[in-house]
């Protein structure tokens, strides 16, 4: 999945703050690979305060990330849980949305790679 580096800040927001163990465990991977290196904050400008973040649009890039079946259906559960509350926001529209449409064809990508190697 190809990620902007909003997405990648909002992505965090919309995972669960409490569960049990395993979902934890994937909560924690997922968050191993969305996180933003020293070196990506400085490129991008990004500056946060107590009126938010901000960082350069021209100079952030766009992160392609691989998650697991198992990470999808999470990531995929939580958009599905932010809009049975009606909690989703104009902020994390974007990603919710891109959740719903690229987590399904990347599983079956995957799975049709791996039936086609077998």
């Amino acid at each position: 999945m190809i990620l902007t580096f909003k997405d990648r800040l909002l992505l965090a927001t919309i995972l669960p703050r409490a569960s049990d163990l395993l979902t934890q465990v994937l909560i924690r991977d997922i968050s191993k690979k969305i996180e933003f290196s020293q070196e990506e904050l400085l490129q991008s400008g990004f500056v946060s305060d107590e009126k938010g973040c901000k960082w350069s649009q021209e100079l952030s890039k766009d992160k392609k990330i691989e998650f697991t079946k198992a990470e999808i259906e999470l990531l995929k559960s939580s958009v599905d849980g932010l809009d049975k509350e009606k909690k989703v926001t104009p902020e994390n529209l974007d990603v919710c949305l891109k959740i719903r449409e690229w987590g399904g064809e990347l599983v079956q990508e995957k799975e049709k790679t791996k039936q086609e190697t077998n």
